[in-house]
């Protein structure tokens, strides 16, 4: 027995854990950095004294938990919810403007993929042949699915910002970031859950898809497909706290994290947005 259709549904019951997922990692990604930036300042006297009076060059490199809003289409599958870690890595300048107050500027790439899924309970036309002939029968039958959707796409970004110091180790910012957005493929698989129906009539049936269709018998991956009305540029704002460290007299290291806010939309119609919080390791050398 197999599926003839597999766009149809009754309904579907959302569901994401991605976000959770990737401020997890977040999280511990902070714990084994904060105890393993104290080691790397060992050879200064006091590693918190160090002077922010130059310029500075250096980078950022780290994680992102990119997550949506609004919705995307991939194939037969509409999805609302969604969320992927990317990679964020930028070259980095800062002058100071004050004893306290720098201006910075991050020009780099992040990825801006989500990947989303959905259940749904879907009644399906299909074919069977009952025991005892050799015709092939038509049937409707009810049979579980996993959709699974991904966006992908990727920015190349300038990011300025101001940062104020309290504290000669520990800053906050905010500022503007304007990207050049890249790639706007999608991509659909569905997964039989259902393995196995019970149909009135003839009893209990295999579900699966046919060898024509598919490699695997009980997931199919549909050919990706390029996003329409993709946007391209994004614009938005961005906010951040961090510290930095001395590993010697001109080179400075530390976490930051930081939240970038779209202003607007990467896909027109219809409407998403790509949100992303980011957890950066930041290396800054003073330029004299």
């Amino acid at each position: 027995m197999r599926g003839l259709s597999v766009c149809s549904g009754i309904y579907r019951h959302c569901y994401m854990t991605h976000v959770r997922s990737g401020f997890v990692i977040i999280i511990a990604a902070i714990a084994s950095i904060a105890g393993a930036l104290p080691a790397l300042a060992q050879g200064e006297d006091n590693p918190l004294q160090f002077k922010t009076d130059f310029a500075r060059i250096g980078g950022e490199i780290g994680l992102s938990s990119v997550w949506q809003s609004g919705i995307y289409t991939a194939d037969c599958g509409v999805f609302d919810k969604g969320a992927r870690i990317n990679p964020t890595i930028a070259l980095a300048y800062d002058t100071p403007l004050t004893s306290f107050i720098r201006f910075e500027a991050l020009v780099g790439y992040e990825g801006l993929s989500v990947s989303s899924s959905y259940n749904s309970h879907e009644l399906q036309t299909v074919s069977i042949q009952k025991v005892g002939s050799s015709e092939m029968q038509i049937a409707r039958a009810p049979v579980d699915f996993e959709n699974q959707g991904t966006a992908s796409f990727s920015s190349l970004f300038a990011m300025p910002s101001i940062k104020i110091y309290p504290t000669k180790w520990l800053y906050a910012g905010g500022g503007l970031f304007a990207g050049l957005l890249m790639g706007g493929k999608s991509q659909y698989t569905k997964n039989i859950l259902s393995k196995s129906v019970d149909i009135p009539d003839y009893g209990l049936a295999e579900v699966y898809y046919p060898d024509t269709e598919s490699s695997d018998p009980y997931s199919k991956v549909y050919p990706a497909q390029d996003i329409p009305n993709k946007s391209g540029l994004m614009f938005g704002a961005v906010t951040y706290v961090g510290a930095e460290f001395s590993i010697n007299r001109r080179i400075k290291a530390g976490p930051r994290l930081l939240y970038q806010l779209p202003f607007n939309a990467a896909v027109s119609d219809p409407q998403l947005k790509l949100n992303a919080f980011m957890f950066l390791i930041g290396l800054r050398m003073d330029l004299h």
